[in-house]
Formats: structure tokens, sequence, C-alpha cells
């Protein structure tokens, strides 16, 4: 299928094909007849992508902070490629669409295929001939309203939202702020609501439009202060609210309402611009101050948006689901009329036209306020889940057929800047992931033969040797295997499970199929870490504190979700588990962990802990995992203590050995957490049809560790290791 992206490097509009998304649980399928451009928000990202990479620092200092703090940390270089990759992304435009239903998941109740529905969400109702959007972001189109004016929705939920956050009523005096796209939509919903509306903004045309849909005063900003005519308009009172909807780097509206408002009025933001308000005049009238988020209360919380769980009708009226459904039944009832608002209908082949037209590279005849792609006849592109970039293709029997499943940002920032550089040795196959479309970029990006939104495909495949699978933590072990049946070996980015029955499972799984398995633990792969382990001798025990500065998560990001990501322990902690195991050359015998008790909601208390592993020789590694701490300190520090010796590892990137009194200093010019080393190890073993370089037994006994570390901290017992050990083999 056909979809549009835009390069974040160039600014360049690209019209792509990808294989079609997956339903997914808890989504729906559907065929786009319309999707809407919003002018403002894909004019800005248009506005980014175009700069050049110091206008892009500029314009972003949030960003440019976040940079200053990894060079701190990881270096200049390592830094300077990791930010060069992320502009190299693709971004999928478009976020209101309406359509025909073609396919649900078997867990939504209420679409059905065949109901015409309108979508949003960015990501999720882009445009694209098809697109996978949740149920709470899907919402049902009522009689008498069709699919191109419901393509609006999205649009029209952000409106709604602004006008509820205004609490205006029947006879209030509204000032809108700004007539684009959102703002004559909110003129009309504030006329459907008993309000008279004045409408302000620079651009005279928008006047005669702002009237037409229902304005009782249209003011031109250019035309001086506005003052004096408002306040005649409310007989000196001043209007009861404020929506700004504009988008401006201006403080004017900010610096407008406070002489335009009666006292104690509200003022609400909906659009962009400089805030800088004045305590003064703010403070004398009492002004209340509201943001409007987006299409209403849901948005952001990835528990309502991407899981469907909706908010109780008694405790929260109105969601930005039903902030949609309210919009479509203004629609229907006629009180909205979006017909006076679609300047330009374009067929997706001329996407390229319309964004010329939204950055202002093409002049126009008449204002420019909205601009719907109409896909019409059929589809163009293929709407197939798989897409073959060569046909008839064999690979070289000297090369090493490579297939990834997954394309998330380990895949885009680790995996495959690190594996291509082994390209003289392998073959890029197939990659995939469940949407298709982020799997494509880099399909594109690297060469691979095929992509697919299908990861069985894969295992399919004769030409794929080994596939790299890099999906949720919860898939690991059903995809593997899935490939390791199909006759793969396979690498599984950390973690190998997330729980014990999954273990089970997977070392079922390898006996039985006799397929080699890799996890990747790539620390012990590091530059740093061979150096310092050759000073080592062979003496023990030893003593290791592994200390992480993880930094906070989220607490909804899907890592934490015990049932997808298993918590960040199972999910990181793992990597240093495995550390100890290799340095120690030994199997941890007992593990004891405690974790804080914070009073703070941004934290989780078990992402703050300490954990003493006793190992079999004798020797003792102690892991401190913490996110509370600042995030001016580099990330991981290695502390090893041995009989005369000492020595340390920071972050990586520089590592410093105490032995017989003297000081050996070793420092790198790029971090280097020994992927690229993991890597050539791998393919090195398949070619010659070795074992993988970490034993299966070390990711067994690592991945054991690791549940068992959970254990210790809910029960505040010491575990014994082996006692599990016997019960899964």
């Amino acid at each position: 299928m056909k979809q549009i992206f835009e390069n974040l490097k160039t600014g360049e509009i690209e019209l792509l094909d990808v294989p079609m998304p997956n339903v997914g649980k808890g989504k729906v399928l559907v065929k786009n007849h319309f999707s809407l451009i919003s002018s403002g928000t894909e004019r800005t990202i248009l506005e980014f992508g175009n700069k050049g990479l110091l206008a892009k620092a500029k314009s972003r200092p949030d960003l440019v902070k976040q940079v200053l703090e990894k060079v701190k940390s990881e270096g200049l270089l390592t830094t300077y490629k990791k930010a060069m990759q992320k502009l190299e992304d693709f971004l999928p435009l478009g976020y209101s669409s309406a359509g025909e239903v073609v396919s649900v998941s078997n867990d939504v109740n209420d679409i059905h295929i065949g109901d015409l529905v309108a979508c949003a969400g960015g990501g999720y109702a882009t445009h694209s001939e098809y697109v996978a959007v949740p149920k709470n972001l899907v919402v049902k189109i009522p009689e008498g309203v069709g699919t191109k004016d419901a393509s609006f929705v999205a649009l029209g939920g952000i409106a709604m939202q602004g006008v509820r956050q205004s609490e205006a009523s029947v006879g209030d005096v509204v000032a809108v702020i700004g007539l684009g796209l959102v703002g004559l939509l909110t003129i009309q919903i504030l006329k459907s609501a008993g309000c008279r509306v004045i409408g302000l903004d620079l651009d005279s045309s928008k006047g005669k439009i702002a009237k037409l849909l229902g304005a009782d005063l249209f003011i031109d900003l250019k035309n001086g202060e506005p003052t004096n005519e408002i306040m005649e308009f409310t007989k000196g009172y001043g209007v009861d609210a404020v929506l700004m909807t504009a988008s401006t780097k201006s403080n004017g509206p900010v610096e407008l309402t406070p002489k335009i408002i009666r006292d104690r009025g509200t003022f609400v933001i909906v659009g962009v611009s400089k805030i800088d308000i004045p305590r003064a005049p703010y403070y004398k009238k009492e002004i209340t101050v509201r943001f409007s988020r987006s299409y209403g209360p849901g948005r952001y919380d990835p528990l309502y948006e991407e899981k469907g769980i909706d908010y109780p009708i008694g405790y929260i009226r109105w969601t930005e689901k039903r902030n949609m459904e309210s919009f479509l039944s203004l629609l229907a009832d006629k009180k909205i009329n979006v017909k006076p608002l679609i300047s330009y209908e374009f067929p997706l082949e001329k996407s390229g036209e319309a964004y010329k037209i939204i950055s202002g590279k093409k002049k126009t005849d008449k204002p420019v306020i909205a601009i719907l792609f109409k896909y019409e006849g059929g589809n163009k592109g293929s709407t197939s889940n798989v897409i073959y970039f060569k046909q008839n293709y064999r690979k070289r029997n000297d090369k090493i057929g490579v297939s990834v499943i997954g394309a998330g940002n380990f895949t885009k920032a680790t995996l495959m800047p690190n594996l291509v550089k082994l390209k003289g040795e392998i073959s890029l196959e197939g990659i995939s992931s469940y949407g298709g479309n982020s799997a494509a970029i880099l399909a594109r990006k690297y060469n691979f033969i095929y992509v697919t939104s299908d990861y069985k495909k894969i295992a399919e495949d004769e030409n794929t040797d080994l596939v790299f699978i890099t999906v949720p933590h919860n898939l690991h072990v059903p995809v593997a295997k899935e490939m390791l049946e199909s006759g793969k070996d396979v690498f599984v980015e950390k973690p190998l499970a997330i729980n014990i029955d999954q273990l089970k499972e997977i070392i079922k799984v390898s006996q039985s199929t006799g397929k080699r398995i890799m996890v990747g633990f790539n620390r012990r792969f590091s530059p740093l870490t061979q150096w310092i382990k050759r000073y080592f001798g062979s003496q023990t025990p030893r003593i290791i504190t592994y200390r992480v500065n993880a930094g906070p998560v989220p607490t909804h990001h899907w890592i934490n979700d015990p049932n997808v990501g298993g918590g960040r322990i199972i999910g990181e902690v793992c990597h240093f588990v495995d550390y100890l195991i290799y340095m120690f050359n030994s199997y941890p015998k007992e593990v004891y962990g405690k974790h804080t008790i914070i009073d703070n909601k941004d934290f989780l208390n078990a992402d703050n802990s300490v954990f003493t592993l006793q190992f079999e020789n004798g020797s003792i590694g102690n892991i401190i995992y913490e996110s509370i701490g600042d995030k001016a300190l580099p990330k991981e520090r290695i502390e090893i203590y041995a009989n005369n010796f000492a020595g340390v590892i920071d972050n990586f990137i520089r590592g410093e050995v105490y032995k017989n009194g003297k000081t050996y200093r070793k420092k790198l010019l790029l971090q280097d957490k020994g992927f690229i080393n993991e890597y050539k190890e791998v393919l090195k073993s398949l070619k010659e049809g070795t074992e993988f370089p970490i034993p299966f037994k070390d990711i067994v006994y690592t991945t054991l560790t690791t549940l068992l570390m959970v254990e210790s901290i809910k029960s505040g017992n010491v575990v014994e290791v082996k006692k599990y050990l016997q019960r899964i083999l």
C-alpha cells in the first residue's frame, strides 16, 4: 500500500510502498476514503525538516540540552553518531482520517466489518491507504455524514476540548484568536452552544469565512488595537472567555487577552504560541488560564489509547473518543459545516504538490485552510503484507542470510548501524514489523531483499540462516520458538524470557530442535572488558560492584507492564548478571535484593534496588540499579577487586587498572559496549559451525538469576538459584 512520510534529514515528502499493517489486539483495520492534512501541525514538521542542522538545534533547545548531557557521559563522537541516526529517520504524516472497516480484532465488539468510521491519532490515522487504529481512537460515522466531512474528526475533537475547557455556556461572548482550521471549527461549536463569537486573525481573508460560519464579529488584528471594538460589542464588560487557537511565535495573544476579557474570565490555550504571562493584568482580573489537551482526557495515556481501557462516564464525561463522537453528531445535525473549509483535494500521488502549498512554496489564489487526500478508485499500491525489492534473488553460498523481526528503537539505533558494518559477510534478507511501515523504512535504508508485516514469512525463507528478534519482551520466546522450529538459529535481544514458564519452554525447544540461541548480552564483548580481563589472572575470589544510573522511565511505559516488558530488572539488569558470570567465570549460588521505598509516583521502587549475588567459586557481585540519580552522572561504572588487583570501567569509554603498584589506563574515542564484536563472534560461529559465543548454560543461569532477583525483592529473602534450576531443567 502507499503511505506518505517526511524525510527528517532533508525535509522531503516521500510516497512509499509499505506492507499492509496487521490488525492487532484492540485495533480496527480501515480502508481510508479521506485523510486531512493538519496545516498548522504538518507545516511545523515540514519547517523543521527543511532546516539545516544548526537551525534545527536552535529551534529545539530542549533537545540540544539532552545532547549536551549525552556528550558528558558518552563522549562527543558517540553522541554525534546517535543524533545523526535520529535525523535520518522517516516520519509518517497525518492523524485524522475516515473510511471503511475491513477487519476487526477479536476483542473489539462495537465496530464491525463494513462500518464507516472516523479515526484519529498520530502514527495511526496516517496518510495511507489502510490504517490500523486502536478502538478508542475510532468512532462510527452517524447517518447523514460522509467520510469526507468525518475526516475532520481529530481537528474537531481538538476544537471540542478547547470549548469544554472554556466552560462557555448559552449567552456567553467568546473570542477566538487564530482562525485556522481549529479556530473556524471552534467558532461553529461555540455557536451551536448558544454563544456569541468574535473571531480575530491577522489574515483579513479569514473574516469572510468566519462570518459565513456564524461569527458575530470579525476583527483584523493588522488594523491595530481591537480592545475598543470588543468593549463596545460587549457593552464594556469584555468577553467571558478567550480561546487561543493560533500557531505563532509571538506573545501577542497572551498580552491581548487581559485587555479584552472580563473580570475572572477564562483564557484557554489550544494552539501553540509563546506563553509569557504578565502577572499584573492577569492578577488584577484573576483570569483563569487553562491548557487544552488535544482531543481531551485519554490523550497521551497509553492505557486508554493503546490498550483501549475507557474512563467511566460517571467520572470523566468527555473523553477524547466521546469528544470525537460529539463532533460527528454536530456534523449530522448540520450545526457544523466543513465544506467552506476545504481548499483542495489531492490523490496521494500528488502529495508533493499538496505539501508545497502547505509550506508556502507554491502560491495559491485563495486562502488555504484544509487540504484532503482522497483515496479514489481503490488501492494504488500493493495490498500484500510482504514487498520484495529484488525478484528471483538467491544469496551467495559464502554469505550468511540474516533477517530481523522488530523495527523499533533498538533496531534503528543499535542493531542495524552495527550489523551493516559486517555487510561483506552477510546478506540482509527480510525485515518485519507489526505495522509494516517502520520496517519498510529500514528495508530501503539498508537494502533488505524484502519487508513484511507478517514475521512468519521469515520462518518460511530458505535464504535466512540467522534471525535477530527485537520485538517486545513478552514475544521473545513465542517468536524465537517459531524460528527455531523452522530451522533457523536465533539471536534474541535481551531478555530471553520474562517468567519461569517461558524460560522452561525455550529450554525445551532448544533441546528438541538442536538449533542455537544467542542473547544480546553485549557488554562482555566490549574492548574495555577484554582489556581489563587480561590483567586479572586466575585468582579467586573476586568482588565486583556494578553501579547503574539508569534514569527514570515513565511508569506507564510498556517495559513496566509485567505482562509485556516484565519490568526493568528483568529487561535490563540481566545485562549485568551476565557480566558478573563472565568476569567471575562462575555461576550464581544465591541472590538477595532490597529496593527503596519512594513516595513519588514518578519512580518505581523496584527500579531502585541493590542486589548481592554469591557465586559458586566464592566471589561476590553487587549490582546497584537506580533511577533517582542525577542524569549528569554517566550511566554505568564497574569496580573490580581481586588479589593485588583493582580495576574500573567508566561507561565503557575509559578504564583503569591498578596492579602490583602500577596504574594502567585506556580511553576510547567512542563509547563501545561491545555490539560490533558480539555480532562478529556470532557470525564466526555460524561460519565455523561452532556454538555461539555465549554458552546456552550462561544464558539460562543469567535469565533464571534475574527472575529470582525480582522474587527476592518481593519476598525479602535470600533465594537459592540451584533449587529453581532443578525445576526448569
